[in-house]
């Protein structure tokens, strides 16, 4: 039952006590709703859009059959009128006059009405519906009559017969005349963008402070592009519209319907009014930089006479002025952007990583404003909001030129490993397909986007660089996986360390121990093992087994142990470019940071449940969780009109921040891991034992893994007979693995394998 503590008015915003009563309101009209379809005509029987007049033909027709009423329909009708009861209240609460307005009560006395018609006219039982009780109110005087109802609904229509099935819980008949629904949908889209417009400003804040990376701020604020992906959508659904001028002059109208307080103009005095002011002047700007077009020399004339952020500093944050002069000189730079002739479209880097830049050339190189109008203006508000937080933000640390330089250090840093990688003796073959073709391939584009000049260096948003920062830090994670799975020469590695951990006095490496911790899964498939080393050593590289065709059973002697063809060329570095994806490494389920990339920045249930486990220790988080996913009713919400309690995207986000920054600043951080660094060590870890091991056998640099079946093997017959290494003939071999890994992975503390500007 709704709990009748009455909800205040929060300025002129809608409280969320407010928008719980609304949500639980439309459950119950809906079910009610369905249940009066339940027993219409046919031509109701799916979902359509229905009008108020042919819900009195519905009633008629119920009434008519004397339809007995289920308890729970009974239930639904008590809930609704209190609820509306409750609207009603607040409304003539807010009201200016205090007068009651005719539009609240209509739904009320129609409820009451309806349920007084649905009794029998001859026979009224209270005993089997207590409901039909309930006092009458004000019942409309312009209610059509029940013959004029049914003639405007049921012409040409065909009655259900009483075994008719009826309607299925799913399906939701919307009313089309329904004023006070669509006042509330369009203020509840409109907060909720706020709401995520304020998740996007305390999230650059906290970099501005250095208490986040920019790859995780740039992250979130994906996240929260992708939360109004599902706003737009409902608003395109609801109301038809992209707009921003025609999304203005609704909520206008819809702010006058529900009666929010207002200023002396009759404007919204909310933050929602801000919000749909920096709409207008955003559109305002595109659609002018759209009639004009952008020039050849417009950007590098107009950046070059505004070269220093300090020119911002001089005005104030909150400044209209500001915001304009920062977004003319952003849609500069964009317009530079999409320019056929210039340099930056070659870079890859830049082309697919810029957020907002394809909406808004889109824009900007057609005639057609009304398809993405509002995601280009929202996009664009995030931009302006990410530059302006990061340059007004007290105790300033990163500023916004600075995330500009980190972005351009990051690539340098990433051109250099994958210039060792490539300088490499173990990738001599640059053919089409192969690993080290890939990888110049990438190369390439970092130097593309080191020497790109885009004329941006004090106005692009910091927003901008930590998505080019992020687009750089996943492709260096996704071929480094590929190093990790070429020739085996890092499994190999853990394989062997496994084995000296087990059953030697070995040391730890913090190196080694936190690479089996994160990547076990795809390094050692069934878990880390304690025995049978050899037999999960072979399906780490794929092996299968196969048994032989000519026999009927499975005798010892007719299976063999292969590795498919599709995994041999995988591991000899064929099919390695950028979209394939390896079963065995799949970086999406180890980290967050890339399992949201994949998901296009969605966070859908089985990805809030993955945030909700890594952030468990906090005490809050559970409750947290519940009230986020499901919010319930009266005193969970009433007198908490924060704005953290608006939206369950605010509290995913919050999360979801949390859960990244334990990716970048944990004890390994896997999200900043240099797998080209650990590849060179790996190898050269390899190379030593193999020389040692073979000495004048073999030619040195022959990188022969013919050690690691000889030492699983010696392993596996050690805990047959539970004794070490030592006394089976591996004495000299176990010396040589220790003493390689000590010195080559050993010497470096942890924080060298990570990146440094991330």
């Amino acid at each position: 039952m709704l709990h009748r503590t009455q909800p205040q008015p929060c300025d002129g915003r809608i409280p969320p006590s407010l928008l719980e009563i609304y949500v639980r309101y439309k459950i119950d009209t809906r079910a009610i709703v369905a249940w009066l379809v339940s027993h219409g005509p046919r031509k109701c029987a799916h979902p359509q859009p229905l009008s108020i007049q042919e819900l009195f033909g519905l009633a008629s027709i119920v009434r008519a059959r004397a339809v007995k009423m289920p308890e729970n329909i009974a239930f639904h009708f008590r809930e609704a009128i209190a609820a509306r009861k409750q609207l009603s209240k607040f409304f003539r609460k807010t009201s200016v006059n205090g007068e009651d307005t005719q539009e609240t009560l209509n739904h009320e006395g129609h409820c009451k009405r309806r349920q007084i018609d649905s009794r029998s006219p001859t026979d009224v039982d209270t005993t089997s519906n207590p409901f039909v009780t309930l006092e009458i109110g004000c019942l409309e005087h312009d209610c059509p009559s029940d013959n004029e109802a049914q003639l405007r609904l049921f012409k040409q229509s065909t009655v259900l017969t009483e075994n008719s099935p009826t309607t299925s819980t799913g399906d939701h008949h919307s009313l089309t005349n329904d004023a006070l629904s669509e006042a509330f949908e369009l203020s509840k889209d409109v907060q909720e963008m706020d709401e995520l417009l304020s998740v996007a400003k305390d999230t650059w804040e906290r970099l501005g402070r250095g208490q986040i990376s920019l790859v995780v701020a740039a992250s979130v604020t994906n996240a929260v592009l992708a939360a109004f992906e599902t706003v737009e959508c409902r608003l395109r659904t609801n109301f038809d519209t992209s707009n921003p001028d025609e999304l203005a002059a609704r909520f206008l109208a819809a702010g006058r319907y529900l009666e929010l307080p207002t200023n002396a103009d009759g404007e919204p005095s909310s933050e929602t009014k801000q919000l749909l002011e920096a709409f207008k002047i955003s559109w305002s700007l595109l659609l002018d930089l759209q009639r004009t077009g952008p020039t050849q020399n417009s950007a590098k004339s107009d950046i070059a006479g505004r070269s220093s952020s300090h020119l911002i500093l001089t005005k104030s944050a909150d400044s209209v002025n500001c915001d304009i002069h920062c977004l003319a000189v952003m849609l500069q730079n964009i317009a530079h952007l999409i320019m056929p002739d210039s340099l930056s479209t070659r870079c890859k880097i830049v082309r697919r990583s810029s957020p907002v830049y394809p909406e808004v050339g889109y824009l900007l190189t057609h005639n057609e404003t009304s398809k993405n109008g509002l995601r280009c203006c929202y996009g664009l508000q995030l931009l302006l909001e990410s530059y302006k937080t990061c340059l007004f933000v007290p105790e300033k640390v990163y500023s916004p030129s600075k995330c500009r330089l980190q972005t351009l250090r990051f690539a340098q840093e990433a051109i250099s490993s994958t210039q060792a990688v490539l300088d490499h003796p173990t990738l001599p073959c640059r053919c089409h397909g192969t690993l080290a073709y890939h990888l110049e391939n990438l190369e390439t584009d970092l130097k593309a986007f080191i020497h790109s000049k885009m004329f941006d260096f004090y106005f692009q948003a910091p927003w901008t660089c930590g998505c080019h920062a992020l687009d750089m830090l996943d492709a260096m994670s996704y071929y480094g996986l590929r190093l990790f799975n070429y020739r085996n020469y890092v499994g190999a590695v853990l394989h062997i360390y496994n084995v000296l951990r087990t059953l030697t006095s070995f040391g730890p490496i913090p190196l080694l121990d936190g690479l089996s911790d994160t990547f076990g899964d795809a390094l050692f498939p069934g878990g880390r093992p304690c025995r049978h080393y050899k037999a999960c050593w072979v399906r780490h590289m794929g092996g299968r087994l196969r048994f032989k065709s000519h026999t009927s059973d499975h005798r010892s002697g007719c299976y063999a142990l292969v590795i498919p063809a599709h995994t041999a060329k995988a591991t000899a570095g064929f099919g390695s470019q950028e979209g394939i994806k390896d079963p065995r490494f799949e970086f999406r389920k180890i980290s967050v940071l890339h399992g949201l990339r994949e998901g296009g920045y969605h966070i859908d249930g089985t990805f809030w449940k993955r945030i909700n486990t890594l952030n468990s220790d906090d005490a809050n988080q559970k409750h947290a969780y519940s009230r986020a996913e499901k919010p319930s009713a009266g005193c969970s919400h009433i007198g908490q009109d924060s704005r953290l309690s608006g939206s369950h995207h605010q509290h995913r986000l919050r999360y979801l921040q949390k859960a990244l920054h334990k990716e970048f600043n944990g004890t390994f951080p896997i999200a900043r891991i240099n797998l080209f660094k650990v590849y060179l060590d790996c190898v050269s870890v390899v190379s030593r034992i193999s020389d040692q091991w073979h000495g004048d056998q073999v030619r040195p640099g022959k990188n022969c893994l013919c050690f690691v079946d000889t030492l699983l093997l010696a392993a596996d017959r050690c805990k047959d007979h539970e004794v070490r290494l030592h006394p089976l003939g591996c004495k000299e071999l176990v010396h040589i693995c220790q003493e390689a890994m000590e010195e080559a992975l050993s010497v470096l503390e942890v924080d060298q394998y990570f990146w440094k500007n991330v």
